[in-house]
């Protein structure tokens, strides 16, 4: 029953569906639906409440500390992790009705801090690893790690809604290159501890003097 809800109110969205709609979708009778959800907030807590968020690398950063270029293996993560959510229809349609329908009256207050919470908690994990990348001079100085965080996740739920888009049309995104092409704008290319402050004065100096008349 909650995958049929998830079929139908991804595809009609909240406004249009019905609880008829999911009956039917589901092949069951409308006082079967009735009979364990009252109405759509109670369906949408129940879809929301499974969801897993693509963007949300986990908490056990091993594998990144072990990694020797941890931006390279969360560009790796990240792709597969949204691959994945693509490939399984119950997750996309549940991440769609969270990227399209969130501000709709439907949703139950708890629903909508839950999905709230869950893009915070994700945007605090990319965070973990953009600080673990600076600590091994890999991440730019100019850019500081949440910041580099938010980012992020805000290009990835731009890529997710950019295959919403495209899908029905058929086209075709490409996740790893959209991703590829903001890691090359965040990495630091210097290597080792070289890449410092102080490296970068020294370096606006020269170019300062080079510009003199």
């Amino acid at each position: 029953m909650i995958e049929a809800a998830t079929e139908v109110f991804s595809e009609r969205g909240l406004r249009a569906a019905t609880l008829e709609d999911v009956a039917a979708r589901a092949g069951v009778t409308r006082g079967a639906v009735y009979g364990h959800f009252s109405g759509k907030p109670l369906l949408v807590a129940a879809i929301i409440d499974g969801l897993r968020w693509p963007l949300d690398v986990g908490e056990d950063l091993a594998d990144y500390r072990s990694h020797p270029r941890p931006l390279r293996l969360l560009h790796a993560q990240l792709s597969a992790q949204m691959a994945r959510c693509l490939q399984t229809p119950s997750q996309w349609q549940a991440v769609l009705l969270v990227l399209r329908e969130s501000g709709y009256a439907a949703w139950p207050k708890a629903s909508s801090d839950h999905a709230m919470h869950l893009q915070e908690k994700a945007v605090t994990r990319l965070g973990d690893v953009m600080r673990l990348a600076r600590e091994r001079h890999q991440l730019r100085l100019d850019i500081e790690p949440d910041a580099a965080a938010r980012c992020l996740h805000a290009v990835g739920i731009g890529i997710l809604l950019g295959h919403a888009g495209k899908r029905g049309r058929g086209m075709r995104i490409d996740t790893p290159q959209c991703l590829r092409l903001f890691f090359e704008g965040i990495e630091n290319t210097a290597e080792g501890p070289s890449d410092t402050p102080e490296r970068h004065s020294r370096l606006a100096l020269d170019g300062a003097r080079h510009r003199a008349p």
